[in-house]
């Protein structure tokens, strides 16, 4: 008995620093719940920072719609107006002067010479932006920026956004050499700010104003600032810059809050938050890692606690969401008086883990009889179903719902006529390792097997378990199961077996999923109208000479934009009044080419019932050689048809 409870004992403490090595790694190796932290951070910093009022040292010259319309050109800026304005700026007494405009090309000859002799006169200390980036500037461009501005002069304008989304979260630091616009123009005021280059990302410590409405920074016209009091400009921070509609704008924590002028801020803008903030020398208070780790398992001990007396499911989620729920509204309100910016994800995860895991060391007979209910089932349902079973018996119910659902429909090309020359027991053995293959990929993407049809193969997403991606999920799965039939196919040849490409289709929408039939037979199964067209999106593959079709309604309910497509036509299917958009999946490569676009425009003009359609696809065709979908639309207008619309006669 002794020796039971140590091994217990051993059992809960290892659960419990395994789940802190969760939670804690996690946040820092798995980038989707790192970028579920930042986000959180984010809405902390934007929402609930401390208010400030305006920073009395910066004030922003806006080239605002204004100030552009005043020039016969919007874009270089007239440069003999800034020379003007920079002098302006220098008279009434500025401290300094940040210039956030790449000069990067030629304008007029006279304003040019006399900007860039304003540069090198101007007494006042200024910093002009900068950058070598081969990313914005080619090499003449390069050649022209280090020749009008001089080497003193200049300041790195990189912003460092976040590559998971694009947000700006942190300040550039640069180096010493090339030395970033806050750090440059606060050695320029003498602040500045040496940071060791093993210190983790400086966030920027955003400034919020007391007063909605207000700005974090005092903004004037730049066309206006001759006019003004001298007092508004005098010693003085003056970062002048495009504050435009479309132009310069960058995306920024306050963007959770609202996709306004604070959630798309101009570069400008976001090199003042940035001075400010290296001129106090602040940064965001945050625990380090020693402090969150401890944190981290003071979670995991309370986990402990919860998963070691629990009296039930209901009594320990309802306890363990009150603690959840009280730590994160604290952790994020509390930001506002002082609180730092504490680690939600990692305590959380942490927290979880640990419940769950005690939960599994504890809980031997019901894992017990969740292995009984697997095994007996596991051999003829989806995992997924299986799992809706041992969670909840009561789904063996006969009962049904209706559901947004993405299907896909697979058939191989002429099985019927290969069957026929096959010995029955050489073709068993290729449709099982083939149906095998398939059923690996779907299920890899959580698909549901419905059924086999022969060599067809019908399954969808989205149920019994919900899967908000179901359409991105399936157009994922049906390009693998593509590849899987082609390499298939490719390993018959060899063999003398000439297999037919899988034709594939994919649709999306409602239908009604359930169990159907009777207590000692059921199917677990789709009905409806959307299950039809999702079949006959699939035979329309052998008209156009496609292997995957996929309509516009499945493209609708996509939630990751990173596949790319080309249109096929606007089709109505056998059986079907209304048209449906068809596409066919093309690689990121293609999507790119001159053939792509080409392509493109000749559908367009077929769209349009233009003639020249027929010259646009027979010249693509003699450019870039046999495409089936090419060749699909120039059979059609040589005979006779003027537009996109296709109406199938056949399914």
């Amino acid at each position: 008995m002794l020796k039971t409870k140590i091994l217990r004992m051993l059992t809960l403490i290892f659960a419990v620093l395994l789940a802190v090595f969760c939670g804690f790694a996690s946040v820092r190796y798995l980038s989707f719940i790192s970028n579920i932290e930042t986000q959180t951070q984010d809405l902390r910093l934007a929402g609930f920072s401390p208010k400030s009022k305006q920073d009395p040292r910066i004030v922003i010259a806006a080239i605002n719609e204004d100030t552009l319309s005043n020039f016969p050109y919007r874009s270089p800026v007239d440069r003999a107006f800034l020379a003007n304005l920079l002098t302006t700026l220098q008279d009434k007494g500025a401290k300094a002067i940040y210039l956030d405009v790449l000069f990067d090309q030629p304008t007029e000859p006279e304003k040019d010479a006399l900007l860039k002799e304003t540069l090198r006169t101007l007494k006042v200390p200024l910093i002009v932006g900068y950058t070598a980036s081969k990313e914005i500037l080619n090499d003449d461009q390069l050649s022209y920026i280090n020749d009008f501005v001089p080497v003193e002069q200049r300041a790195i304008v990189n912003l460092a956004t976040d590559p998971f989304d694009g947000t700006v979260r942190w300040i550039n630091r640069g180096d010493e050499k090339n030395q970033t616009v806050p750090f440059k123009v606060a050695q320029l005021m003498g602040r500045p700010w040496k940071i060791s280059p093993d210190e983790d990302k400086l966030t920027i410590q955003w400034r919020r104003s007391e007063t909605a409405g207000d700005k974090a920074f005092a903004t004037y016209p730049a066309h206006g600032l001759g006019v003004m009091p001298a007092e508004w400009i005098k010693d003085k921070v003056v970062m002048v810059g495009e504050i435009v509609t479309l132009t310069d704008k960058h995306r920024t924590p306050f963007s959770l809050l609202a996709d306004d002028e604070l959630g798309q801020m101009a570069g400008v803008e976001v090199f003042a938050h940035e001075l400010s903030q290296v001129l106090d020398q602040r940064k965001v208070p945050a625990l380090n890692d020693q402090e969150s780790l401890l944190l981290t398992l003071v979670f995991a001990v309370i986990g402990l606690v919860l998963g070691y007396f629990r009296k039930s499911v209901f009594l320990t989620f309802f306890l363990a969401a009150t603690v959840l729920a009280g730590y994160w509204l604290g952790a994020i309100s509390g930001f506002e008086t002082g609180t730092p910016m504490l680690p939600l994800l990692s305590p959380s995860i942490t927290f979880v883990t640990t419940i769950f895991l005690i939960e599994f060391i504890l809980g031997k007979e019901d894992r017990e009889r969740r292995k009984f209910v697997q095994s007996a089932f596991s051999r003829y349902l989806a995992p997924s179903i299986v799992k809706e079973l041992i969670e909840d018996p009561s789904a063996l119910a006969i009962q049904s719902k209706k559901r947004e659902l993405s299907f896909i429909f697979t058939d191989i090309a002429g099985f019927t006529t290969l069957s026929e020359k096959l010995p029955v027991t050489e073709l068993s053995k290729i449709l099982n390792l083939y149906l095998e293959g398939m059923c690996s990929v779907i299920q890899k993407h959580n698909g549901i097997v419905d059924k086999f049809i022969g060599d067809s193969v019908m399954c969808f997403f989205n149920a019994p378990i919900d899967q908000p991606d179901h359409a991105d999920k399936a157009i994922a799965c049906a390009l693998e199961l593509d590849e899987f039939s082609e390499e298939f196919r490719k390993s018959l040849i060899v063999q003398n077996i000439d297999l037919g490409a899988t034709r594939i289709g994919v649709h999306s929408g409602e239908a009604v999923v359930g169990n159907f039939g009777s207590k000692n037979r059921m199917d677990f199964t789709a009905l409806g109208d959307t299950v039809n067209a999702a079949s006959r999106t699939e035979g329309v593959n052998k008209y156009f000479g496609t292997r995957i079709c996929v309509t516009q309604s499945t493209l609708g309910y996509i939630t990751n934009h990173k596949h790319k497509f080309r249109i096929i036509g606007h089709v109505v299917l056998k059986g079907k009044v209304q048209p449906v958009d068809l596409f066919e999946p093309v690689t990121e490569e293609f999507a790119s080419s001159e053939q792509f676009s080409l392509y493109k425009t000749a559908f367009e003009l077929l769209d349009q019932s233009n003639e020249l359609a027929l010259e646009k696809f027979e010249a693509l065709k003699s450019k870039y050689g046999e495409d089936s979908l090419v060749n699909f639309h120039i059979k059609r207008l040589k005979d006779g048809f003027k537009n996109a619309l296709i109406v199938m006669e056949d399914k």
